[in-house]
């Protein structure tokens, strides 16, 4: 269930990511920004707690299992919201009708790469990253 819920969440930010990029692109950013800042400031937290090496190293090993996949679909799914901003202030401006075209690009993207990648890293998260933050918590570097 926990996988599911992990699942969950990172689509429904990834699609509203894409989506709300219509709006001028500024949700997208919001996004993006908004996600740096909660890691960055989970990262600082950690150092604080284990020192700079130790807190260095956990941080990693709680990211990396998953992130290195949710981290790229993420940010695709946010440069196609970004796209679809900017088809849409040009159609605006322009008025060529590129948009529609582009969405259904942007959604086909999504669903045959950007969910199973989410997927995946949903799964790593829920089953794997617990161990390997538990592994790290455990080595010597931590007694």
């Amino acid at each position: 269930m926990m996988m599911l819920g992990i699942f969950a969440n990172n689509a429904t930010g990834a699609l509203a990511a894409l989506l709300f990029g219509l709006i001028a692109g500024l949700f997208p950013l919001f996004f993006v920004v908004s996600n740096g800042l909660v890691i960055g400031i989970m990262l600082e937290m950690v150092m604080n707690k284990l020192g700079a090496a130790g807190g260095a190293v956990v941080f990693a090993a709680g990211i990396l299992p998953h992130g290195v996949l949710e981290l790229p679909a993420v940010l695709i799914s946010t440069a196609i919201g970004l796209r679809l901003g900017y088809a849409a202030l040009r159609s605006v401006a322009k008025g060529d009708g590129e948009v529609a075209a582009q969405l259904k690009e942007g959604l086909l993207i999504f669903l045959f790469w950007i969910l199973p990648i989410l997927f995946l890293a949903a799964f790593i998260e829920a089953f794997v990253t617990g161990a390997v933050l538990a592994y790290f918590l455990h080595a010597p570097l931590f007694k």
